[in-house]
């Protein structure tokens, strides 16, 4: 599932959820949700790199690798942080995913400085 996530055998929070990256679920304490595998990967890749803009190209790689491109890459990418999004707020993780205008995209945690005033500002 690619370099992120094979490194990966222990559980990986996300706020008040666990990535199990083996068994393909988020788990948090308002329930579990089965993923498909390239938003793992992708849930994954945000985790390492959460608080920072993740470029769109980059987050494109981890599902599908440096080699070609899929021509829908992008699109599903997109598609995968709708699911990623639906799946945190079902969970309970209290992490969230913002999209950084013609940038990318980043994970925000709960205990993260400054994820509290962003809520603010979206509301």
């Amino acid at each position: 599932m690619g370099a992120v996530t094979a490194a990966l055998r222990e559980p990986l929070p996300i706020g008040a959820a666990v990535l199990d990256v083996d068994a393909r679920t988020l788990a948090g304490p308002d329930g579990t949700v089965r993923l498909p595998d390239q938003a793992v990967v992708l849930l994954a890749h945000l985790a390492v790199h959460a608080g920072r803009v993740v470029p769109k190209l980059a987050a494109t790689d981890a599902m599908y690798g440096t080699g070609p491109r899929q021509v829908l890459g992008v699109a599903t990418m997109q598609a995968r942080v709708c699911v990623l999004r639906r799946a945190l707020r079902e969970t309970g993780a209290g992490a969230e995913i913002v999209t950084a205008r013609n940038a990318g995209i980043r994970l925000d945690l709960p205990d993260m400085p400054g994820a509290a005033d962003d809520a603010r500002r979206a509301a």
